[in-house]
């Protein structure tokens, strides 16, 4: 009854805003669902330029090869030895169908050296080997990348690709429209790396843009009225927490399921939400922020946990991968503060609080059980 009068009211602004958050959590609820129906939208490469020959071996998730062929004979939703090896031939079809090596513009075609299924991480992959014999000395390499190319997947894969050639690593991210990778056939020119540290910063911006679990978590932190001081501290003890354990957590320092890592992000935003229905005053709410974005950290750091960065290379793509989250938080508090400044001018903010965070509390209890429940 109350909740009735109080949307009888004529305040326009606030109803725009509890509309805003509605809105805001059904959007990134049904996104966040999509994305984890696909379990890995990501593959990774691992490519070798000798002075005769490439070597490619390529691993992507079993869901990935399950969706795509009739690979899992028993339907029980897991890939075995046996089943990878009765249809290696459709799966090397699929693969090669999707993944094209080209030297001096012509393709490449390759017997595969082995095919098997194996633990990454928290995945299960399929990884297949491949050998492209060169009969040149120098020449143009290209590697293309087509899978879920015309797919709404194609918004989120990416391949992270590794190459190597006379000592020299290098990183790339193959991803979007940008599903291309060339070298120098040439074993006096090494691998270019320049462009490191731009694809890390931009994945890192990514990662954030569309981690609406960790955006959730912020504006819910931010929600409560607070002092533009208080304000301050939380992002600046977010920023350092999940700096720490971004790097803690691809050096396996620190070692969590991601499972759990993921569970206690959204009940961190649960709990966060609560807080702002039945406490009155926020002083000190950085210190509950800082021991939250740990954890946030090591959500951040379980994609860059997929590659493997050489040490040359570990300081440049961390710090870039950091900067990234950094630059798209700072535009959205800079949006999201001012606006919730004004808002707290009306008596009627205190309330819109509480509807907005029982909202958010759902939210965040929905991504409880489909995280735990792996739905």
């Amino acid at each position: 009854m109350e909740l009735t009068k109080y949307f009888s009211r004529k305040n326009y602004t606030t109803k725009i805003f509890i509309a805003i958050i509605l809105l805001f959590s059904i959007f990134s609820t049904i996104f966040s669902s999509q994305a984890s129906a696909h379990a890995l939208s990501a593959s990774f490469g691992e490519m070798t330029i000798n002075d005769n020959e490439i070597n490619l071996a390529f691993s992507i998730d079993d869901l990935s090869v399950i969706e795509s062929t009739n690979a899992d004979a028993n339907l029980d939703g897991k890939l075995s030895q046996e089943e990878v090896d009765s249809a290696q031939a459709e799966i090397l079809e699929w693969m090669s169908r999707n993944l094209l090596v080209t030297f001096d513009g012509m393709v490449q075609r390759s017997g595969i050296d082995s095919m098997i299924v194996e633990p990454r991480n928290d995945l299960q992959v399929v990884t297949a080997s491949f050998t492209y014999p060169i009969s040149t000395a120098v020449g143009k390499v290209v590697l293309n990348d087509h899978f879920y190319e015309n797919s709404a997947d194609n918004t989120t894969y990416t391949h992270f690709l590794k190459v190597e050639q006379n000592g020299e690593v290098s990183e790339h991210l193959l991803k979007g429209n940008n599903r291309t990778f060339e070298a120098a056939f040439d074993p006096t020119t090494p691998v270019s790396n320049q462009s490191t540290w731009l694809s890390f910063l931009f994945l890192g911006m990514e990662h954030i843009l569309f981690g609406f679990d960790h955006l959730l978590f912020l504006f819910a932190l931010l929600l409560a009225k607070q002092s533009f001081k208080e304000y301050i501290k939380i992002v600046t003890a977010f920023t350092i927490a999940h700096s720490i354990t971004i790097t803690l957590g691809y050096l396996e320092i620190i070692s969590l399921p991601g499972i759990l890592v993921e569970s206690v992000i959204a009940l961190s935003i649960c709990y966060v939400a609560i807080e702002n229905i039945f406490r009155k005053g926020m002083k000190h709410r950085w210190t509950l922020t800082f021991v939250f974005g740990l954890i946030h950290g090591l959500g951040f750091a379980g994609m860059l946990h997929e590659m493997t960065i050489p040490k040359s290379h570990l300081v440049t793509a961390l710090l870039s991968f950091n900067i990234g989250i950094e630059i798209v938080q700072i535009a959205i508090v800079a949006v999201v503060i001012p606006l919730l400044r004004y808002m707290q001018k009306f008596s009627s903010y205190t309330r819109t609080v509480q509807y907005g965070s029982a909202l958010i509390v759902v939210i965040g209890a929905y991504w409880v059980v489909e995280r735990v429940l792996g739905l």
